[in-house]
């Protein structure tokens, strides 16, 4: 998948790779939102999910933690309607919601709880991710309980992007995800940055 696409593959620390955003993913609510970031953010995963898997027919298993109003988790639902899309998020402001997006989407699926706890985590086998996006909890001890809780959860060549990296009123992120990835830097086969401060990690 993603992996064998990036080539070479460059490990710690990331190296930029550049962004074309003529891809086909479907941003028109996003877009049509004020809410900048949704589009912000939505933009650079929509790119690497068209990359990684450019017919809408794809069969992937995505994964989703923080998914603050929904807006880009249904618009990769609605994208490629034959992937499992599973969001977690732990703020019920929104559950109204996800209830409809979850009608509109028949497979996307949100829970409400924390990203590190054992029920949501327990409804995934080990090595069945495709791609996980993390953008909860941004603290140094949760990002990092994250990366260990549901690295195991990844597949082979699976790809981990990771909000608010580079984020300085957040440094927890980046200081738990370079701790981590040197920690795990047997398990990584590159790393790139991209728009928006989301860093890609890309799994052997």
């Amino acid at each position: 998948m993603f992996s064998e696409k990036l080539s070479p593959p460059t490990l710690i620390p990331p190296n930029y790779i550049h962004v074309d955003y003529t891809y086909s993913f479907n941003l028109d609510e996003i877009a049509t939102h004020p809410d900048w970031r949704d589009r912000k953010t939505a933009q650079p995963v929509g790119y690497l999910l068209n990359y990684a898997f450019p017919s809408r027919n794809s069969n992937f298993t995505y994964v989703e933690l923080g998914v603050e109003k929904g807006y880009l988790t249904e618009a990769v639902g609605r994208e490629f309607p034959y992937a499992s899309i599973t969001g977690v998020e732990v703020d019920s402001t929104f559950l109204n919601r996800y209830q409809e997006m979850e009608i509109r989407n028949p497979n996307l699926k949100i829970y409400l709880s924390s990203s590190i706890s054992s029920s949501v985590l327990g409804k995934f086998d080990e090595q069945s991710i495709d791609f996980l996006y993390v953008d909860s909890l941004h603290t140094y001890d949760h990002v990092m309980a994250e990366m260990t809780l549901w690295h195991p959860k990844m597949k082979v060549g699976g790809v981990i992007a990771c909000h608010d990296y580079l984020n300085e009123k957040t440094p927890g992120v980046g200081e738990a995800l370079n701790i981590w990835m040197i920690d795990n830097a047997s398990a990584i086969k590159g790393t790139a940055m991209m728009y928006n401060g989301n860093l890609v990690i890309v799994l052997k």
